[in-house]
């Protein structure tokens, strides 16, 4: 079975409902939460149990955290080694940066 909380996801449920699924309050297979789960969940978790967020996942999904760790990693490790990604402004805090390289 499967359970869906704090999101509503119908795309999500008809699939597992056509792959023979059932929704179910306990004893699922499958959960299917909105943008964040406790910490308790993951705890609880048996081995045959999946979810679909791992925690500290929105570092890297968000793109303000992850532009933000990548600034990080380049001032400690140069900016030469990161130079693929063009120059990212997180707004509004960076705004006025933005505006000045956009206007260059």
């Amino acid at each position: 079975g499967f359970r869906i909380e704090h999101t509503d996801a119908p795309v999500v449920r008809d699939t597992l409902v056509s792959n023979g699924l059932s929704a179910t309050p306990e004893n699922w297979l499958v959960l299917w939460s909105g943008p964040r789960m406790p910490e308790s969940t993951y705890q609880d978790l048996c081995e045959y149990q999946r979810v679909n967020h791992f925690p500290g996942s929105t570092e890297l999904t968000r793109k303000d955290r992850l532009w933000l760790h990548f600034n990080d990693m380049a001032k400690l490790f140069g900016g030469a080694a990161f130079d693929f990604v063009p120059e990212t402004f997180v707004l509004p805090d960076q705004l006025e940066g933005f505006i000045e390289t956009y206007e260059k």
